[in-house]
């Protein structure tokens, strides 16, 4: 519960972070604006309803299998 902490109290004044306690995955990705994991079903979901999708692989980690070109990497953006 606690692995994500470190980057929202880093990025909570600048964005609406929260980890969802929702149920309903399709719900809370088609609300939300942008989805952030490694490989995960939530972020090919995301990207089928044309969500912006940031990978949060680390900078000497492997590059996404997810079957998408356009996901963005942490890595490049910090």
């Amino acid at each position: 519960k606690k692995k994500y902490d470190k980057i929202i109290n880093k990025y909570k004044n600048m964005y609406n972070i929260y980890i969802s306690k929702n149920n309903d995955l399709y719900k809370e990705i088609k609300k939300s604006d942008i989805v952030l994991g490694c490989e995960s079903m939530p972020m090919y979901f995301a990207k089928k309803f044309r969500k912006r999708v940031i990978s949060v692989i680390p900078p000497n980690g492997k590059k996404s299998s997810l079957p998408f070109s356009n996901i963005e990497y942490i890595k490049d953006l910090l």
